[in-house]
């Protein structure tokens, strides 16, 4: 437990400082990426704001989870805003719609973070296991 805290604190740390350095990397974004980065953001946000770093991050994989699963939409954009019927998949998304929250750390953060998981999910941990769905109260996530 002790370790993966450092580790998780470590990933935080690396993404802050590098934060210039892992937009740099992407050199080719374009407006897509950017809307995508966007509303990953805000369900980072909305769903796991003040949850631990690992919380944010299988909030985001969830919606990659999602994307690969084939029984979704195709874009971060397209799962989020989902509804069946007249729910959608994340209710913050019937409550507050797209609109950018305050600009506070926690905003920050998200942004950050949304930005290292659209570019890396693919080779970092996936602390969602796999997950199609979370429980918002524990953000515990229910395979």
């Amino acid at each position: 437990m002790f370790y993966r805290s450092i580790k998780l604190l470590a990933l935080l740390i690396f993404v802050l400082i590098n934060y210039s350095a892992i937009s740099a990397t992407a050199n080719t974004v374009t407006l897509r990426d950017r809307d995508e980065i966007y509303v990953l953001a805000l369900n980072i946000y909305y769903e796991a704001r003040g949850e631990p770093t690992e919380g944010k991050i299988a909030v985001a994989q969830v919606v990659f989870n999602r994307i690969n699963d084939g029984r979704y939409p195709l874009t971060v954009r397209g799962v989020v805003t989902q509804r069946r019927g007249n729910v959608c998949q994340f209710t913050w998304v019937c409550r507050v719609g797209l609109r950018r929250p305050p600009n506070n750390d926690d905003w920050i953060i998200s942004q950050r973070l949304a930005e290292f998981v659209y570019y890396n999910h693919k080779y970092i941990e996936d602390y969602s296991d796999g997950s199609l769905f979370f429980e918002r109260r524990t953000l515990k996530v229910i395979s």
